[in-house]
């Protein structure tokens, strides 16, 4: 069967957005959130892939029982991903997107939903970092549309300092947004509603009724910690976590 670069089966993923369509988008039991939503969202991600992008892990969002599910599911692609400090080419990508804080933990081992505890969860993580995210400032009629769109993530910076789980208490972690060192935001762990062990399982659970695990290796945001900013134009974003140390994304060259 056909793989990703990280050994996924994209035929799963192609297998997904078929039936949605024979489906007619309406409602599969795995979700009370239409498949067609992430039939959509798959079908996308398999274009991504054989235009050459790759799956670096998933997005895991606390949406407070929006649309019948308590967490949102989302792709993240090597193309989101900014490598270390480097510069965004240009201020025309920025325009129109917000950030936010979120938590990112790299999974050291595979996470397979149904039969994962929250204390399985957080035996599965290699190392938790903090993050910004950068996404699309859009009007959305709902999570339907939300989710099809990958969650309208653009880019993800994750912060260089990463801890082992153990002795890092998530519920308390606190990240102030800043650009240019002003505060732009505030958030705290504990703001998601659930503990992030518990909405890395939820994931877990809605992958594994889509066929699909989490790998080791991935990556997972969890969040968002923060409440979506308008993204400053020409402004250094400083993610500054309590404990996670810094994640920046630096001011856009022109």
């Amino acid at each position: 069967m056909p793989k990703d670069a990280n050994g996924l089966n994209v035929s799963l993923l192609d297998a997904s957005a078929m039936a949605s369509r024979e489906n007619g988008g309406r409602s599969h039991p795995y979700s009370s959130v239409s498949a067609h939503a992430y039939g959509v969202q798959d079908e996308a991600i398999c274009n991504l892939i054989e235009a050459g992008d790759h799956i670096v892990g998933v997005v895991a969002e606390a949406r407070a029982g929006v649309g019948g599910e308590e967490v949102a599911t989302g792709w993240v692609m090597s193309s989101m991903i900014i490598p270390g400090a480097t510069v965004p080419p240009s201020t025309a990508q920025l325009i129109g997107t917000t950030v936010q804080g979120y938590l990112a933990v790299v999974l050291e081992h595979t996470l397979v939903g149904h039969e994962t505890t929250p204390t399985q969860a957080m035996s599965a993580i290699r190392t938790v970092h903090g993050a910004v995210v950068v996404r699309e400032l859009e009007p959305s009629t709902g999570v339907d549309d939300e989710i099809a769109a990958n969650l309208s993530i653009t880019n993800v910076q994750l912060g260089v300092q990463g801890l082992p789980p153990n002795g890092i208490d998530l519920m308390t972690e606190a990240v102030k947004i800043e650009g240019n060192g002003e505060t732009l935001s505030r958030g705290v762990g504990g703001s998601l509603g659930s503990h992030p062990a518990e909405i890395l399982v939820s994931a877990a659970n809605i992958f594994a009724r889509r066929n699909q695990s989490l790998d080791g290796g991935w990556v997972a945001l969890i969040g968002p910690l923060t409440p979506p900013v308008t993204y400053p134009l020409d402004a250094t974003i400083t993610a500054r976590f309590s404990t996670l140390g810094e994640a920046q994304i630096p001011r856009p060259r022109r």
